[in-house]
């Protein structure tokens, strides 16, 4: 469950061109920490990540952390979304002692070489820090490197310990950018043990990946809309039968529009195309 507050904090605001106020050209603000877990077996990491979303008069930015350092983003760009970006990786937390806590300071740059900053506190409303995830996802269905997974299928997993969080679930073919059907569902509430059934292709190897996010959504003092994450991520890999040897031995509601109908069975025959091709 996800907890919206406002927070109070101090601008720090630079003008020296001709372009409106910051919150016209920066949409978003986005801070995360990740305990990445990996797929079973793989050994703990950690990462950072900030980025903010621009438009396109925007064309380069820098971020400052709490410790005062001041860091290059990273242009990239989305079909039509456009962010500045940083990561920072570390085998242990204190690696990234730096960015758990404290005001982060964004300055663009716009084309015309004027510059404006806005500022988030990485923080609690009361100044606390946020609370890491530690507990380590966990599917239960279907098991890493799992083989013959249905066409049709519902994952199983671990819910999550604290009723603050939320749940991610996530599924693309393998390596990034195969043909195949993909899909995300975000916010699932925190005792939400099970999804599905979603619908894969056949003889697809997959990733899925799975989180358990404490996330807070805010505003900062210049009306730019921020979320401040932390979170724990795991990912499996799998096999889906052929569609040839598949049966869907339940009729169920496959395009989750609460009902059971032909609609259904339309999806179950789009499957059997596919093999035919």
């Amino acid at each position: 469950m996800k907890r919206t507050i406002i927070l109070s904090m101090a601008i720090m605001f630079i003008t020296t061109g001709s372009y409106a106020a910051v919150s016209d050209h920066v949409f978003k603000i986005e801070l995360a920490t990740t305990y990445e877990y990996g797929a079973p077996g793989d050994v703990l990491y950690y990462v950072f990540d900030a980025c903010i979303q621009i438009d396109e008069t925007i064309v380069s930015g820098t971020m400052q952390d709490p410790n005062g350092d001041v860091h290059t983003l990273v242009l990239e760009e989305d079909d039509s979304e456009r962010w500045l970006s940083f990561c920072q990786e570390s085998p242990d937390l204190a690696g990234l002692s730096d960015f758990l806590y404290g005001t982060f300071t964004f300055t663009v740059e716009y084309s015309d070489t004027s510059s404006e900053s806005t500022n988030i506190d990485y923080a609690m409303e009361n100044g606390d820090p946020i609370s890491p995830v530690t507990q380590q996802p966990q599917f239960s269905y279907p098991n890493h490197n799992a083989t013959d997974v249905p066409l049709a299928l519902s994952y199983q997993f671990d819910a999550a310990s604290d009723p603050n969080w939320d749940i991610t679930l996530e599924w693309e073919p393998e390596p990034d950018g195969s043909p195949g059907r993909a899909g995300e569902v975000e916010n699932l509430p925190y005792d939400t043990t099970s999804y599905g059934p979603v619908i894969i292709s056949p003889d697809t190897l997959y990733s899925a990946g799975m989180a358990i996010n404490n996330a807070i959504e805010t505003v900062n003092a210049d009306g730019i809309p921020a979320v401040m994450d932390m979170d724990a991520e795991t990912h499996i890999l799998f096999t889906t039968t052929s569609s040839s040897s598949h049966v869907f031995r339940e009729i169920a509601d496959l395009n989750f529009d609460g009902q059971i109908n032909f609609l259904d069975f339309a999806i179950m025959a789009s499957h059997w195309l596919e093999s035919l091709d």
